[in-house]
């Protein structure tokens, strides 16, 4: 006869030892590795000259491989400002000469500025107000939900994406369809919004970026990738001339507007728009 008692308590070690497994192994195996393999490793490894920071439209569109200068993209997909300005807190590496600044101008604002947190804690080095940033959000409860996420089976991902970036300077090709000759987009400028206030500590990062560009006489390049003109948020295909971030535009020529800074945003010349209306440049 079967022992129901014994069936059960194995069946739940089971159960627990696989969740066990899963979990502390991919964390300490991806905290091993990741110490090994951060972006700050990257970046020192690769010692460039200028280093390119941004989100996923830096990540996908400067390629480092087409600048005559030596360069490394550290740009990362969901992160943004606040990503930024802890690299340059963490880098050891005095031989940046130019920073390519890609913005969005949506991660300034109060409504869109979250970023992927859980990887901001695996540097050393933390900004003054990130602290406050952490009990903003309520971080216990945010990395609580994250860590259902990290699993042994994707830290092979992990290695793959570092391998893949470290050999193409941290550029990674964007793999999908072109736009669709017949694809509409909003196109009319009757796009209406209101006026995003400034998030403090998206504002914080970027004026800690301007101090290290001054203190350590780095030359930073402030740019907006062009998005392909009449999606929802760039009716033109410029972020920067969007009604809804005429607040944090302000705020973002104005910290630009010194002697480190080459501010790319404004005053953009023709071929820019037509390179927006194209839709071969987008997928």
């Amino acid at each position: 006869f079967f022992n129901y008692t014994n069936i059960l308590i194995s069946l739940l070690f089971s159960i627990f030892l696989f969740f066990f497994i899963d979990n502390v192994a991919y964390y300490f195996g991806s905290k091993l590795f990741l110490d090994k393999y951060s972006i700050i490793n990257k970046i020192e490894k690769n010692s460039p000259d200028m280093l390119i920071l941004g989100s996923s439209t830096s990540k996908y569109s400067l390629n480092p491989n087409f600048l005559d200068i030596k360069s490394f993209n550290s740009s990362s997909n969901g992160n943004g400002i606040i990503y930024s300005d802890l690299i340059l807190n963490n880098i050891n590496d005095q031989k940046i000469k130019y920073i390519l600044l890609g913005i969005d101008p949506a991660n300034f604002s109060d409504t869109e500025y979250t970023e992927n947190y859980e990887e901001m804690l695996l540097f050393d080095n933390h900004p003054y107000y990130f602290e406050n940033l952490l009990l903003e959000i309520k971080m216990f409860n945010y990395i609580t939900k994250k860590l259902k996420s990290f699993k042994l089976r994707s830290l092979p991902k992990i290695i793959k994406n570092y391998y893949s970036e470290i050999n193409s300077n941290g550029f990674n090709s964007l793999y999908g369809n072109f736009i669709e000759e017949n694809e509409n987009y909003i196109n009319d400028n009757t796009y209406q919004c209101s006026d995003y206030s400034l998030n403090t500590f998206s504002a914080s990062a970027l004026k800690n970026i301007a101090k290290y560009a001054s203190s350590n006489d780095v030359k930073v390049i402030v740019t907006i990738v062009p998005l392909y003109a009449g999606i929802e948020n760039s009716p033109d295909g410029m972020r920067s001339n969007n009604p809804c971030f005429f607040s944090i535009m302000k705020f973002i020529n104005k910290v630009s507007n010194n002697n480190n800074f080459c501010d790319l945003t404004k005053d953009y010349p023709d071929d820019i728009y037509k390179l927006a209306n194209n839709k071969n440049f987008f997928y």
